[in-house]
């Protein structure tokens, strides 16, 4: 292993940001099992809002609002709540509940906050401390269970704000979502209290099973979704996360089923995906429904399987590598990185990204000769195996250069373009070196999910939209100044027909999630094929089992009556 290779496995190791616990405090949770659940309320936008309770300098006040203004902005275009109240107040019993985090002073409990869930934020500046953020629920509605008041943390050590790129200001973002989706009931503690939001029951056999100390989620969105990703039927509850200790174990997706779906449980570099996982956990929650939606997919282990989904790296998938040390493209053509494992990944190998090689961070150092072997870094670049150079140059084993997939699947070398839709190793005239085409393009295609340049800092992206705070709008949160509405990229008049004002953050919101056609955000009539209404939203509600067997049985008798 050489010196290079070894400082990368060190920082890797180094990277884990451990939460603060998330654990409810008796009280809350017998409250919560005590409390009646009404579900009479209609749906509405998510409003969020966030509160200093620490001093901050002027930098670190800007960087905060700005992150905290576009995820509050994306949760609320996508999010839908039962309403209970316009204004809520915190309970008379609120600065012990809080102790933990923060001392909070008598003068907010008379405050009214226009908003249905408030963030009360603190910030600290110390590099001793491994934590970089951390949320929790705090305090829950009366009616519907649903958590609307929280504490979140921020450590200033790990946001060097004047020298962020676009591609570290968007992992930044992500911590933030990341953390706030803990915020809004992605705990431990929550999930057998989740509800039929549509019944307003607990879920039967509850939300979750421990089995050999690992957690499972076996509300049936998650699960439904979990076979239709692996192509497994045989799954009946979904593994969190069981190493990482107190406040990450638990509480985040398993890293060796899920990898980068954002709410596994550290850090990554490059590329992050917010996923149906996530977004059928929160629906199954009972407290959210959603608006129109397009979420991003995970590539890794989609349709690989049983074996994929029960032995992952003990047998052979592309997702994992067992040369340690060796180098590699990413599983998902986001960059160059070392074959090893983290402290999440059970002992089990895949290429972690190196820093410098980066493929979609266009302030990536690269190789020591860029140039000479055409490497191109930015959103639109990915790995591939092999590479270019000069006549007589050394070409790299492992380069990144620009691809499009628009009708065709082309990478583009030094202003060169080549096919390769149809896969293979391919060669450029008057260039040393070749190139083989990933054999897996239409998946990649598929799952395309980049933003041009991240959003530019104003934005959070999702499936290859940015969702822009403020006023900007663009395909990258680029122009300015929208005095009208925003319709997702659009700077429009109104909002056309089969889309409606969300007037809290400015933009027009479709029918819900799924629906074919519908009379309001939160009212579909009717869905798209492969899920069913319910209660005015689509779900993919998968059959039992048994009742998959009853029809197979009824098919074959009326085969045997003919």
């Amino acid at each position: 292993m050489n010196k290079s290779t070894l400082l990368l496995l060190i920082c890797l190791s180094l990277i884990t940001a451990l939460p603060k616990s998330r654990k409810l405090n008796q009280n809350t949770k017998r409250k919560l099992d005590e409390s009646p659940i009404d579900i009479s309320g209609t749906w509405e936008p998510l409003r969020i809002k966030f509160e200093y309770v620490t001093d901050a300098d002027v930098e670190t006040k800007e960087f905060l609002d700005k992150i905290f203004s576009i995820s509050g902005t994306f949760l609320s275009k996508y999010l839908l709540i039962r309403r209970s109240s316009d204004k809520i107040q915190l309970p008379q019993d609120a600065p012990t509940q809080f102790q933990e985090f923060f001392e909070m002073g008598n003068e907010l409990l008379s405050v009214e906050y226009d908003a249905d869930l408030v963030f009360f934020v603190t910030t600290m500046d110390d590099s001793n401390d491994s934590t970089l953020a951390f949320c929790a629920p705090i305090i829950f509605d009366d009616k519907t269970q649903r958590p609307i008041f929280g504490a979140i943390g921020w450590n200033m050590a790990y946001s060097e704000v004047s020298t962020l790129t676009n591609a570290g200001f968007e992992s930044q973002l992500a911590t933030a979502v990341h953390e706030i989706i803990h915020g809004l009931g992605f705990v431990e503690d929550l999930f057998n209290k989740f509800y039929d939001s549509v019944t307003g029951e607990v879920y039967p056999d509850g939300g979750m099973v421990q089995e050999d100390d690992v957690v499972k989620i076996i509300t049936p969105r998650v699960v439904a979704f979990a076979r239709k990703h692996f192509g497994c039927e045989d799954i009946t509850g979904v593994p969190m996360e069981q190493e990482g200790g107190d406040g990450t174990a638990g509480s985040h997706w398993e890293r060796t089923l899920f990898y980068n779906e954002m709410m596994t449980g550290n850090d990554m570099v490059s590329d992050f995906v917010l996923t149906d996982f996530t977004f059928q956990l929160l629906q199954d929650t009972g407290y959210y429904r959603l608006a129109e939606y397009s979420p991003d997919i995970l590539t890794w282990g989609e349709g690989q399987g049983c074996s994929f989904y029960d032995q992952m790296c003990e047998s052979e998938f592309p997702e994992f590598c067992s040369d340690e040390g060796s180098t590699g493209c990413a599983i998902t053509h986001n960059g160059i990185g070392v074959c090893s494992s983290d402290d999440l990944s059970n002992s089990c190998k895949y290429y972690q990204i190196d820093p410098n090689l980066d493929c979609r961070n266009a302030n990536s150092i690269g190789y020591a000769d860029n140039g000479a072997t055409f490497q191109d870094f930015g959103y639109q670049s990915m790995c591939v195996i092999g590479g270019f150079a000069a006549t007589n140059g050394t070409p790299q084993d492992f380069s990144c250069y620009e691809y499009s997939c628009d009708g065709k699947f082309t990478i583009k070398v030094n202003g060169q373009s080549i096919d390769c839709s149809s896969g293979g190793v391919k060669t450029l005239e008057g260039m040393s070196g070749s190139i083989t085409c990933p054999e897996n393009f239409e998946q990649f295609c598929k799952n395309k999910d980049e933003c041009p340049n991240q959003c530019n800092k104003r934005g959070f992206c999702m499936k290859g939209l940015c969702t822009c705070y403020g006023n900007y709008y663009g395909q990258g949160c680029e122009l300015e100044n929208c005095t009208k509405i925003r319709k997702g990229t659009e700077c429009v008049d109104s909002c056309p027909s089969g889309y409606y004002l969300n007037d809290n953050i400015n933009y027009c919101i479709g029918c819900p999630g799924n629906c074919a056609s519908c009379s309001s955000y939160n009212a579909c009539t009717e869905c798209k094929d492969g899920y069913e209404l319910r209660g005015g939203f689509c779900d993919y509600l998968e059959e039992s089992s048994d009742s998959s067997h009853i029809k197979i049985l009824i098919l074959v008798l009326i085969a045997l009556m003919y």
